[in-house]
């Protein structure tokens, strides 16, 4: 019916949208940008029956040329966009959005909040979640109609000392800016701001890190945590999920709650990381081999195994990204609440679900295994990135391996 663009592994095509009929039983018609495998839906504003998409074609009617003409035109509108960006080396559906004019030659506010439709419709969630927070602190200080040119040194460092006073924490603070300099750098990408009053870099505006604090458990510690038994059942149930992630190369909440039965393989674990598979070009499979220990936990506190179920029954099946997004945060709550009793217990440090995936990596670091085999097994994009992840823990390998150099003197 409609004319189709294909150009560089991108297709643009008219289509309806059947997922979602309005209250008249009419579905949307859409331009359906492909890439990259994944689908991104622009609306033309035009709804109709699967009786009237049929008909549309061949019928000479007035209203009927005139609704094929909108469609075309909001067609051709996105066509075009799409090859100048091609053109340009510069495609992605973020860049796509700006030049269709959701947000550009708008505000800086608008453009976030494109960021965070954006990140919906590619069911990141967890990251939308963290856009929209950063947009609520960012209007907290500078209002609803920021607009570009208003991000300069000068205010971003006047921003700073308001979160300080509220006061966010560095770690806070610093989610926060990166998600201002990501929207920045694609008002420079789109020539909506100048080099010259691009704001972040060496002698501009420098974003404040702390190094992490160290939070792995020692090889001591780790043995006595394993020894622990409480009379709340669900105190020791939420210790051996810990220590199933920690097993499972410290997987996070809301991977391990995805697992299935299916997902074990020749005695292997596999999945592929949330946090990674939608920002990565070529998706990790991570292998964790299916020792007795977390056969145990998996035999103890898992789903009966049909082949098909999730290994832990934290969900049912057929929940959206949000109901997952929102049960992980659950089922991460309870872990650290049960994890805290123990500690209260034993007498030691706070004890989390990052605990288990530093833990994971510091004592093989420390062991010696190659860093290489590290970052895979965490599902790093790249060895620099476990190389920050363990600088703590290297830090107190550094400091223990300057004392062997006047070792001599307690001779």
């Amino acid at each position: 019916m409609f004319t189709s663009f294909n150009k560089d592994g991108i297709n643009v095509s008219v289509v309806i949208d059947r997922r979602t009929p309005n209250r008249e039983g009419k579905f949307p018609i859409k331009i359906k940008v492909y890439y990259q495998r994944k689908p991104k839906y622009f609306p033309t504003g035009i709804c109709m029956t699967d009786e009237e998409w049929i008909k549309l074609e061949k019928s000479k009617s007035h209203d009927s040329i005139k609704i094929r003409r909108s469609i075309n035109q909001s067609f051709d509108n996105i066509r075009q966009n799409v090859e100048s960006l091609i053109e340009k080396g510069d495609f992605s559906f973020q860049s796509l959005s700006l030049r269709l004019g959701r947000s550009a030659g708008e505000s800086f506010n608008n453009m976030m909040r494109a960021r965070i439709s954006d990140l919906k419709s590619e069911e990141r969630i967890g990251s939308a979640r963290n856009y929209e927070d950063s947009l609520k602190a960012i209007e907290d200080f500078g209002g609803k109609k920021i607009q570009l040119t208003d991000i300069t040194i000068d205010w971003l460092k006047r921003c700073e000392k308001f979160w300080i006073k509220r006061p966010l924490s560095i770690t806070t603070r610093g989610m926060y800016f990166r998600n201002i300099r990501t929207i920045m750098n694609l008002g420079k990408r789109m020539n909506l701001i100048k080099e010259s009053q691009y704001p972040f870099g060496k002698g501009k505006f420098e974003i404040q890190t702390e190094e992490g604090e160290k939070k792995s458990l020692s090889a001591e510690q780790l043995k006595e945590l394993y020894s622990y038994r409480s009379e709340n059942e669900t105190v020791n149930k939420y210790k051996d999920i810990w220590f199933f992630m920690y097993l499972c190369s410290g997987i996070n909440t809301i991977d391990m709650i995805q697992l299935k039965y299916s997902d074990i393989v020749d005695g292997e674990i596999r999945f592929i990381r949330q946090k990674t598979s939608k920002t990565s070009a070529k998706r990790k499979t991570i292998h964790i081999p299916l020792t007795n220990e977390i056969q145990r936990i998996i035999d103890k506190w898992g789903n009966y195994n049909d082949g098909k179920t999730f290994i832990f029954p934290f969900l049912k099946g057929g929940e959206t990204s949000e109901e997952i997004k929102s049960k992980s945060h659950d089922v991460f709550t309870r872990i650290n609440k049960r994890m805290k009793e123990i500690c209260q217990d034993l007498g030691i440090s706070k004890i989390t679900t990052y605990s288990a995936r530093h833990s994971f990596a510091t004592i093989l670091s420390h062991e010696g295994v190659p860093i290489s085999y590290i970052s895979q097994q965490l599902g790093h994009t790249s060895i620099r990135t476990t190389q920050t992840y363990l600088g703590s823990f290297e830090k107190d390998t550094r400091i223990q391996n300057s004392q062997i150099l006047t070792s001599f003197l307690n001779d």
